[in-house]
């Protein structure tokens, strides 16, 4: 072969080679965004066994669930405007996708009616009723306690 034939069949090459690789690029970037998930726009939770599994389209997220059981919890303390929430950690959330119901168990630091710091721990379980996941009334509380 002559020189002048190779050389547009390795330029071929590299094209394809950098085409495949750009491909491959696009597609574990649009794969690895938001929350490390293949399916980034997926809803994700954890069964009663710790697995995590995909909850159906328009189910609302754990975060949802939990910032809804803060407004019940609030309500059943001596200074609700004290209430402070855990942001990461020191809770736990399982979402109950046949009923679209929540088992959240986690504390709230607070301060009791002379002012002093309190911490208490609670559980709650909370059902979705439909609707705009940031209105409480499209939420029940089922059940919910302090367990101290």
């Amino acid at each position: 072969m002559s020189a002048t034939t190779s050389k547009p069949s390795t330029g071929r090459k590299i094209f394809r080679i950098l085409l495949i690789a750009s491909v491959i690029a696009i597609i574990v970037y649009k794969s690895c965004t938001g929350d490390g998930k293949i399916f980034p726009n997926k809803n994700y939770s954890k069964n009663s066994s710790g697995e995590e599994i995909l909850l159906p389209v328009n189910f609302p997220t754990d975060n949802e669930a939990y910032a809804a059981s803060h407004f019940y919890i609030s309500q059943s303390l001596t200074n609700p405007q004290s209430a402070d929430y855990p942001i990461m950690g020191g809770y736990s959330i399982r979402a109950v996708v046949q009923d679209t119901s929540w088992r959240i168990s986690g504390y709230v630091d607070s301060q009791n009616s002379l002012g002093n710091p309190v911490r208490k721990k609670y559980y709650i379980r909370i059902h979705y009723l439909g609707g705009e996941t940031n209105e409480m009334k499209n939420w029940n509380v089922l059940d919910y306690r302090f367990l101290n």
